[in-house]
């Protein structure tokens, strides 16, 4: 049958079991199941995101593919205010051939508040390299672990980690890191 509706033509084919009984039931007519057809399924791709080209936050850049209007990427506002001022500040040096650069130390600060890095080159005398920033703060990716980002359980006293490129032997660290990880990371 045809059903006119909103001034458009409606063909009733068939219906469910549930609205077969129910006619069945209060009006005694008998409507034949089916008529229902396959509703094609779309064929779904993998959404694959370019590489990251290492201007601003990762998250942010990874943002802007996933719409149009740009949205700031939400921050654990929680562990940001619990962790604000817990810096923990390792001593490192390079692990190289060069001898140039063997002599090098530098000072790796992983700041909990938000799992950032940085990495600041200690003053040596004579070496011809000034001391300041090597590595501005950041996040960085581990890629000895799956290339997920560093967390605290990677610094570990005399363990080599790979950062940026970089290959540090961790040499020691401050007190109050020490401190915080004997506590904290038991």
């Amino acid at each position: 049958m045809t059903l006119w509706a909103f001034s458009r033509a409606f063909k009733i084919l068939g219906c469910d079991k549930f609205t077969q009984d129910y006619y069945l039931m209060k009006f005694q007519r008998k409507f034949p199941l089916g008529g229902f057809e396959e509703i094609p399924t779309k064929n779904i791709s993998k959404i694959t995101y370019p590489p990251y080209n290492g201007f601003g936050d990762e998250e942010d850049s990874l943002g802007n593919c996933k719409g149009l209007i740009l949205k700031k990427p939400k921050k654990d506002i929680f562990k940001y205010i619990a962790n604000d001022k817990i810096i923990l500040r390792f001593y490192a040096k390079m692990n190289t051939k060069i001898a140039e650069d063997e002599s090098r130390r530098f000072l790796i600060s992983f700041f909990m508040a938000d799992d950032s890095i940085q990495v600041y080159e200690l003053n040596n005398k004579n070496s011809g390299i000034m001391e300041g920033r090597f590595l501005e703060r950041g996040k960085y990716k581990n890629e000895e672990n799956e290339n997920k980002q560093f967390r605290i359980n990677d610094f570990q006293i005399n363990k080599s980690i790979l950062l940026n490129k970089f290959s540090f032997n961790i040499i020691d660290a401050d007190d109050y890191s020490k401190k915080w990880m004997s506590e904290n990371m038991a």
